[in-house]
């Protein structure tokens, strides 16, 4: 008997809007690890190829995450600046920031 995945996104929730060519995704979840990171990156990774490299990312409503959606997030980056766009981040809290800063 097939066993059945558990869905990787249970809580997250997430919204898309364009501005022009600018996409603007709003990301809302208790916590991103790594089956979270792994959808949301491969989702990402496509919309950059539909924007140019230029997406907004909003994670104000983001409770935590691990190292594994800062892996993402740095590739997303470089995909989106290869591409001459580029990834910016919103919302994140200062204590979040400092982690990225010195990833």
């Amino acid at each position: 008997m097939a066993q059945l995945m558990a869905d990787p996104l249970p809580e997250t929730m997430f919204t898309l809007s364009r501005v022009g060519d600018i996409a603007v995704l709003n990301v809302t979840c208790p916590a991103i690890r790594e089956r979270q990171a792994m959808v949301l990156g491969r989702y990402l990774a496509e919309l950059t190829g539909h924007t140019g490299g230029r997406i907004v990312l909003e994670v104000g409503g983001v409770g935590s995450f691990s190292c594994a959606w800062i892996n993402e997030l740095l590739s997303v980056t470089r995909r989106c600046r290869a591409m001459g766009g580029d990834l910016v981040l919103l919302g994140m809290p200062l204590r979040d920031w400092r982690v990225l800063e010195t990833t």
